[in-house]
């Protein structure tokens, strides 16, 4: 059976997903800025093997991806109410 890099990082995800790990704690393991890329490009929960994941992102990491997202959310939030 091959592994590909592109598979078992979907599935990496779909793992996370299913494990329960918070997106903020899956986009600091994968190294992404945004919590949507793991909603939006990534495995689906219901792919996921249970107690598949045993890795934990540090704090650091994590918070890093809580600011940059409050920030995306704030700026998202008021490009909608401009054009209302």
């Amino acid at each position: 059976m091959n592994i590909y890099l592109y598979s078992a990082r979907h599935q990496f995800v779909a793992n996370a997903k299913q494990g329960g790990l918070s997106l903020e704690v899956i986009a600091a393991l994968m190294g992404h800025a945004s919590t949507e890329t793991a909603t939006q490009h990534y495995g689906r929960r219901v792919s996921g093997k249970p107690n598949g994941i045993s890795v934990r992102a540090s704090d650091e990491d994590i918070e890093q991806v809580r600011v940059l997202n409050q920030h995306r959310k704030s700026s998202f939030s008021a490009k909608v109410k401009s054009r209302m």
